[in-house]
């Protein structure tokens, strides 16, 4: 029996497979996606003055987010095998953010640093969810 990076031990069969796995989810370490429908008080309130809320989020994740218009391209600093489920994550919190600014009785919601810092809390731990799912369901001999 062999341990991974966090000390866990697995079966030969059970490392190959984790290897394997750990190899395909390196290789893509950037998330791509469109905000919609276009709306440009909606985004200055996802946004916030200066971008502040979504330096806020980078900072929150160690990610890099690149804007251009409605579309955003989110990359990992750091290369490991939890970078796709964080760069996931992190996308459907920017959605959800976006969805919250959605008019109510022709008003647009304006966020704020504490409604994002709120949002960033709430989400799940991105890095250590997928490990423990993957723990408590592998059967090895």
């Amino acid at each position: 029996m062999k341990a991974d990076n966090f000390g866990v031990r697995f079966c030969n069969r059970c490392q190959k497979v984790s290897e394997r796995i750990n190899n395909l989810l390196c290789q893509n370490q950037s998330v791509s996606f469109t905000l919609a429908p276009e709306d440009n008080a909606r985004l200055q309130s996802l946004c916030g003055a200066f971008d502040e809320h979504l330096t806020l989020i980078e900072k929150s994740f160690n990610l890099v987010i690149a804007r251009q218009g409605f579309a955003f391209t989110l990359q990992t600093e750091e290369e490991n095998h939890h970078s796709l489920s964080l760069l996931q994550n992190s996308a459907k919190l920017i959605k959800q953010l976006y969805n919250d600014t959605a008019p109510i009785k022709g008003k647009i919601k304006q966020l704020d640093l504490e409604d994002v810092h709120l949002a960033i809390q709430r989400k799940p731990n991105v890095i250590t969810e997928p490990l423990a799912r993957f723990i408590s369901r592998r059967n090895c001999d």
